[in-house]
């Protein structure tokens, strides 16, 4: 049984590895990393490393280059409490309630999307997926999505924007 859900948990992080970056594009079919993070190249170039995964690493608070640079050059530190801005639908978010808008970003969404309804679906406008194959929701009888697997898309999209690889 354990060696099933880790095979399970390989498949989705290997298929967020380099698609899950587009799911974190305000418009995948319009916008591109500025510079381009390519599947030749290796995770080194994305978390703190790149502008724009970067400023989705930064908490909701505070998302400003400034913070970013800081972070870089050491003069910053992240702590667990302080939750990425990429987790956040930052329309609805209040900094005098963390909750609001938590787990609801677009990114956690279709990063849910992919893992559960099947990559199809995570950009499709009608949330339809268009697979051979049903999607790992309808296998194990996921009727909406829950805390547990939204939070388990989240952990997938942490490590897809990480610099970190299996092997560390």
């Amino acid at each position: 049984m354990e060696s099933a859900a880790n095979a399970a948990r390989c498949d989705d992080t290997g298929s967020l590895k380099h698609t899950g970056l587009q799911y974190m594009l305000n418009d995948p079919a319009k916008d591109c990393f500025d510079p381009p993070i390519l599947k030749s190249h290796s995770k080194a170039l994305r978390g703190w490393n790149h502008p724009q995964t970067a400023r989705l690493l930064c908490p909701a608070w505070d998302i400003a280059e400034s913070y970013m640079d800081k972070v870089n050059a050491g003069e910053k530190k992240i702590s667990a409490k302080q939750w990425p801005s990429m987790f956040y639908d930052m329309s609805l978010y209040d900094p005098k309630n963390k909750k609001k808008g938590f787990l609801r970003s677009r990114v956690v969404i279709q990063a849910w999307r992919h893992i559960f309804t099947g990559p199809m679906s995570a950009l499709s406008k009608d949330n339809i997926g268009r697979s051979s194959k049903p999607g790992k929701g309808k296998m194990h009888h996921l009727a909406e999505p829950g805390i547990r697997n939204i939070m388990y898309a989240a952990c997938q999209v942490c490590d897809s924007i990480s610099i970190c690889t299996a092997s560390e």
